[in-house]
């Protein structure tokens, strides 16, 4: 399949309206994915929190940065804490 381009010469404000018309068509999209982000970054502060209070550290700044989900690192918390529990009781 080919798509073909095709450019408009358009007066200014109707190149400014054309782009509003697009940023409000895409507006829902952008919402979804802030609260999406918003909830990824606040279940990722959560992890940090209870990883803390049973001795296991988590750089946070790294994981949110690097995209990290968070049920990938719960599970390497749990991993981490369950070898430490094995290496002081094993």
């Amino acid at each position: 399949m080919v798509a073909e381009i095709h450019v408009l010469k358009l007066p200014k404000e109707r190149q400014i309206a054309a782009v509003a018309v697009r940023a409000e068509a895409i507006q829902p999209d952008i919402a979804a994915a802030v609260e999406a982000e918003r909830e990824r970054v606040l279940t990722l502060v959560t992890i940090a929190e209870q990883a803390a209070r049973i001795g296991v550290d988590v750089d946070l700044a790294a994981v949110i940065s690097q995209g990290a989900v968070p049920d990938e690192v719960r599970e390497v918390v749990m991993n981490m804490a369950a070898s430490e529990r094995d290496q002081n009781y094993g």
